[in-house]
């Protein structure tokens, strides 16, 4: 199984685009970042894995090597504005309740504002494939917006 990084460089030559691109796209100042990642000298924060998956189009699932292909969400639609307005919504919800949950314990320790935001970033990622899944199993053919 390939490391993350390995995934990151692989997606990224299959798409044909430099390194010095997808720094411009991830918001790194230059390639040096990236160039780094894909050697696997610096380690992702789990916050970037979804930013990395967008700007090589595929899923972050296919980055953390939980689908067996990359490719895999070309198969499904892209959320709308809508989509992503929903779940933005729902995870500022879920991070008030758990900024005000007391005694809240992430790995039998209590939970800091990082892990908070790491189960999070978990969660969107779940709540961003499952809208797909199901927009592409439950919206007619008609009403599908396929190119």
């Amino acid at each position: 199984m390939l490391e993350i990084y390995k995934r990151i460089r692989a997606r990224r030559e299959e798409l044909g685009i430099s390194q010095e691109e997808l720094a411009r796209r991830m918001g790194y100042k230059s390639r040096s970042s990236i160039n780094k990642i894909e050697k696997g000298e610096n380690d992702i924060p789990q916050s970037k894995i979804v930013a990395f998956a967008k700007a090589l189009r595929t899923t972050p699932e296919a980055l953390m090597g939980w689908e067996q292909s990359p490719a895999a969400s070309d198969d499904l639609p892209d959320l709308t504005q809508k989509d992503e307005r929903e779940i933005m919504h729902l995870m500022d919800e879920m991070k008030e309740k758990l900024m005000q949950e007391e005694g809240l314990m992430f790995d039998g320790q209590p939970a800091s504002p990082e892990s908070i935001q790491s189960i999070l970033d978990a969660m969107q990622i779940g709540m961003e494939m499952a809208k797909k899944r199901n927009k592409a199993k439950y919206t007619p053919k008609k009403y599908r917006h396929e190119d």
